[in-house]
């Protein structure tokens, strides 16, 4: 359970007071008004996952440190690291997820990379990622492993007039292996471009790229770098995001 009792005291070790840590959130894309801890810190809101990443980032912590450990979770900590002393295992469990790109937040939860549809490096191994998205182990099924997952954050108008940067596409990637090329949406690299499209297969190692927004021509990637394409990875799932004005509170 979140805990504001544990974000204050850090933010207080820090020096960070509201609206200098809501400065630093805006200035790193994270929009949040001060008012708003204070209906953290009177538990009329807890801030949304976005937020909380923002607040790991910003104070240099771990996630753990903003949540109540509860009697049950003491236990649970205790018997995975064959330990009763509450502070030994608090401090083991946040020494091991120290980094949240390779290692779940907690059981149930896991990072991915996400990346900005557009101009990439040509091996997707290269790329370094300055995003995560923390998501639920349930909501990827037991079939994706979640360590050949990235997610890109879509910009522009390809994917559809409608679209707006708040769409978040998760992709398997297929890192080379064998797969049924039926047509639908793929992750593409050609040159040195990488875009979510409609693929179409025409045979003989040939595709047809497709704009689900029609205003974009096709694109035949053969013909524009010859032999350097390739598919990168399969969309299986969209996020939408979409936010409102959150409420103001009197004072």
């Amino acid at each position: 359970m979140f805990s504001p009792e544990n974000l204050f005291k850090i933010m207080k070790s820090k020096g960070f007071d509201n609206r200098r840590l809501a400065n630093a959130l805006n200035d790193i894309g994270i929009t949040i008004k001060p008012d708003a801890f204070k209906a953290y810190k009177h538990n009329r809101a807890s801030p949304r996952m976005e937020v909380l990443t923002g607040i790991v980032d910003v104070l240099d912590i771990v996630e753990q440190e903003l949540f109540e450990v509860t009697p049950r979770k003491e236990k649970l900590l205790a018997i995975k690291y064959g330990n009763s002393d509450r502070d030994q295992a608090i401090s083991k469990i946040k020494r091991s997820t120290t980094n949240f790109s390779e290692k779940k937040l907690e059981e149930s939860v896991v990072s991915i990379p996400v990346f900005m549809q557009g101009t990439f490096t040509k091996d997707i191994k290269d790329l370094v990622s300055d995003k995560n998205l923390y998501i639920e182990m349930e909501l990827l099924k037991s079939y994706y492993n979640h360590r050949n997952i990235i997610a890109i954050n879509i910009s522009g108008d390809s994917m559809g007039r409608r679209n707006t940067e708040q769409n978040i596409f998760l992709i398997e990637l297929v890192q080379h292996k064998e797969f049924s090329k039926a047509e639908g949406l793929y992750l593409v690299r050609y040159g040195n471009i990488v875009q979510i499209k409609r693929v179409q297969f025409l045979g003989n190692n040939e595709v047809l790229l497709l704009s689900l927004n029609s205003v974009y021509q096709p694109i035949n990637p053969k013909e524009e770098v010859g032999d350097d394409w390739e598919i990168i990875g399969k969309p299986f799932m969209k996020m939408n995001i979409e936010y409102y004005n959150n409420v103001q509170y009197l004072e």
